[in-house]
């Protein structure tokens, strides 16, 4: 549904249902909205005698997405060929049989993933025109997120795809566009420069079972969903300083790793959180 208010005031406003099924029975439909409203200030009285702006618009809008971008069967879990040996014989060969291993947990549960999304942003056009841009802020929180989860190996699979956790990423988008030169003659030369600047902050706000961090598939609550996760490399080791090395088993030339707990020994209570991986 769209609406127009003396083309001053703009409402746009959106119900959608979606079918996937490639996810688990009973969880394959979702339905999201979405609304936006737009506000065109240069059509406002008030704005009629500033002759240098063109066009301005104000506008933000909110709704929901959803993803279900998973292979088909990956609800049913997968089974991977392997040999195993029984009883006894003369060689190798006469013990080994083949058969096969859980893969890949099914989850009968596993539903979309869904992102709420809330956008604000101003267009403008400046100067006859010859100036136009926009600015942009958006904040999307994406919760039940698609991913694939490493299982110990006690547990008797390999992994599990679940809807795991919430995270949110923040941001801001900047476009001009600048017309320098332009021809009176139609089809004459032209010279248009366009800039487009824009940053992101993405990180994990919830794990699933409340859990601050899941080490073993390098997920951290505060951090980015693909950061790295290790030993933090202070430098190399050196000559004088080899009795401090040597309670560490290393010598000089060696890489040196900070002991964060200082307990004279680097072991995987000593790993942190560094970049993202992308």
């Amino acid at each position: 549904a769209t609406y127009s208010f003396d083309n001053k005031y703009l409402l746009t406003a959106t119900v959608r249902t979606d079918g996937s099924s490639v996810l688990a029975p009973g969880h394959q439909w979702v339905t999201y909205p979405a609304v936006s409203v737009g506000w065109n200030l240069d059509r406002e009285k008030f704005f009629s005698n500033i002759k240098f702006v063109n066009a301005l618009k104000l506008r933000a809008g909110w709704g929901i997405s959803s993803n279900a971008g998973i292979n088909p069967y990956t609800t049913l879990g997968s089974l991977s060929s392997n040999f195993y040996n029984y009883g006894q014989g003369s060689t190798a060969l006469v013990n080994y049989v083949n058969g096969y291993t859980i893969n890949t947990l099914p989850n009968p549960e596993l539903t979309w993933e869904k992102t709420k999304g809330l956008n604000i942003g101003v267009d403008f056009a400046l100067l006859n025109n010859r100036l136009t841009g926009s600015i942009e802020y958006f904040d999307s929180k994406t919760s039940d997120i698609l991913l694939s989860k490493s299982l110990p190996v006690s547990n008797g699979a390999n992994s599990i795809l679940v809807n795991a956790g919430k995270t949110s990423t923040k941001g801001m988008e900047f476009t001009i566009s600048n017309l320098n030169v332009q021809s009176r003659k139609e089809g004459g030369f032209s010279w248009r420069t366009d800039l487009t600047a824009f940053f992101t902050r993405e990180k994990i706000v919830a794990l699933q079972q409340g859990l601050q961090q899941d080490v073993g598939n390098g997920w951290f609550v505060g951090k980015p969903i693909t950061v790295i996760y290790d030993l933090k490399k202070l430098g190399i080791w050196q000559t004088s300083e080899a009795t401090q090395a040597a309670v560490y088993g290393q010598a000089p030339g060696d890489i040196k790793l900070e002991d964060i707990n200082k307990n004279n020994s680097i072991d995987a209570n000593d790993g942190q959180t560094g970049k993202s991986a992308v």
